[in-house]
């Protein structure tokens, strides 16, 4: 079952907004940039049903090396 654009979009905008990322710029992908410079691009259609939890732990990843 993949996940509604829309559905997706709104999630992945919450994710984002919880972590402080802002959106950057949306071409084929969507480019974040959180308040400490770090860029994070996002697809801008989801893939399957888990690319919202992934995106999140890459998030997770990214900003406990900071």
């Amino acid at each position: 079952c993949i996940m509604n654009y829309n559905k997706y979009n709104s999630e992945l905008k919450k994710i984002m907004k919880r972590y402080q990322f802002t959106l950057y710029r949306k071409r084929k992908h969507l480019t974040w940039i959180h308040k400490s410079g770090l860029r994070i691009h996002t697809s801008a259609s989801p893939s399957d049903v888990n690319t919202l939890r992934q995106v999140e732990r890459s998030i997770k990843r990214r900003l406990v090396s900071l």
